[in-house]
């Protein structure tokens, strides 16, 4: 009988004895040659599960070594406190920030206004003015409100106001406020925001306000006897040009949260997601139930606002 010739194809044997005869060796030639599958996770060699690609996630880089800090030119800034709000005017290209200012032994609330391109800062609280509902002015201070939500409102771009809801009023006995506040930095005035009815949101303290388009938010915060509120309100504003007013009327009140979703009592802050079409509202704290402790939260909360 003749030998087989090199075609002929051999007898197939086990994985487990070829595992015993051809050890591993590295090279160029595919027999005996470990292959792995890109496709498939370090843990999963062997198992014959291919995993899908998982989408690609792009980081914006920053190298900080090109970052340069420049001090502030002239002014002051905010007496460092707690509470303290810093909202960002693109279109005027500065900060504005609702803080504090220590004079002597007392520290009252003080808007200050910092142009970035010049970098100076000027405190305008002693050239606001009040008036009332019917543009009549009066004699009386900015209330002195600890931890209110404070957000930017600007109807035209040449138009500027924060929007201050709520707080602690430290001149009324340290009551919880329900009230809202315009501040309008065109014209340096102040006064209430009419609300058009009853039907507002609770009084609270530290809740997070955003403001997209004409829409008001207002997400959280701690209610009387240190409850947090598990819900959101949104208010429709309306701005009357001529006169420099602004009304405001309420669409939702206290909508409780979704049950299937985190919630925190304070949120660390918010971002605008998809060109203004949700909110992301960025993790801060809550208080523990069971402890009555205050907790970190991690978790980050989505909301579909179109």
């Amino acid at each position: 009988m003749s030998a087989p010739s090199e075609d002929t194809p051999t007898s197939r044997r086990s994985t487990r004895e070829r595992k015993k005869v051809e050890p591993f060796v590295s090279g160029s030639s595919s027999r005996g040659q470990k292959r792995k599958n890109p496709e498939r996770n370090e843990g999963d060699e062997g198992s014959g599960r291919r995993k899908r690609p998982q989408k690609q996630v792009k980081l914006a880089e920053q190298n900080v070594k090109s970052i340069e800090l420049h001090p502030l030119a002239s002014g002051a800034l905010p007496t460092p406190w707690e509470g303290f709000r810093s909202l960002r005017d693109e279109t005027e290209n500065r900060m504005i920030y609702f803080g504090f200012d220590a004079t002597g032994d007392s520290i009252r609330p003080a808007i200050f206004v910092l142009d970035c391109g010049s970098r100076k800062s000027q405190n305008i609280t002693a050239d606001l003015r009040c008036v009332s509902g019917d543009g009549q002015p009066l004699e009386q201070p900015f209330p002195h409100l600890s931890h209110p939500s404070v957000a930017l409102f600007k109807p035209q771009p040449d138009e500027t106001f924060l929007l201050v809801f709520g707080g602690e009023n430290k001149g009324r006995n340290g009551s919880t406020s329900s009230t809202m506040y315009y501040i309008d930095i065109t014209r340096k005035t102040w006064g209430e925001v009419d609300p058009g009815h009853d039907h507002k949101p609770q009084p609270r303290v530290g809740a997070t306000a955003c403001v997209v388009g004409s829409r008001l938010y207002i997400f959280g915060g701690r209610l009387g006897g240190k409850v947090e509120a598990k819900s959101y309100s949104l208010g429709v504003l309306i701005f009357d040009r001529p006169s420099g007013r602004i009304s405001l009327g309420w669409a939702l009140v206290d909508k409780a949260y979704p049950k299937t979703i985190p919630y925190s009592g304070f949120f660390g802050g918010f971002a605008l997601m998809d060109g203004g079409k949700s909110i992301l509202l960025l993790p801060g704290g809550r208080r523990n139930p069971e402890t009555g402790g205050e907790e970190v939260c991690t978790l980050g909360l989505g909301f579909c606002i179109y």
